[in-house]
């Protein structure tokens, strides 16, 4: 099980909505999460799979150039809702990818 503190990021974002998602990861590059928040500030990625790895990038991402994302393994970002990350498995590998934003508000 992954240690809180690769989970859960510090952040200056003092926003007060929040949007959660879950979105199937195959080994076709996916959208995460699959429609950006209207006016976020940050972004926490989460892989909620207990066995296959994410790749995580831009829309060209693949297994071998994205950055892995290991089982119960998350990433934050201060991100900005024009910006757009990207997901890819393995050939033949799912994972579902939870993600939590938050608003600039």
């Amino acid at each position: 099980m992954a240690r809180r503190s690769d989970i859960i990021g510090v952040s200056d974002a003092t926003g007060s909505i929040f949007a959660h998602s879950s979105v199937p990861v195959t080994d076709v590059a996916t959208p995460i999460p699959n429609g950006n928040m209207g006016n976020r500030k940050a972004i926490t990625i989460f892989n909620y799979s207990n066995t296959n790895r994410v790749f995580i990038g831009g829309a060209g991402v693949t297994v071998a150039n994205g950055y892995p994302l290991l089982p119960y393994q998350g990433l934050p970002f201060d991100l900005s809702s024009a910006a757009q990350i990207y997901g890819i498995c393995e050939t033949g590998k799912t994972a579902d990818v939870r993600t939590l934003e938050i608003d600039n508000s």
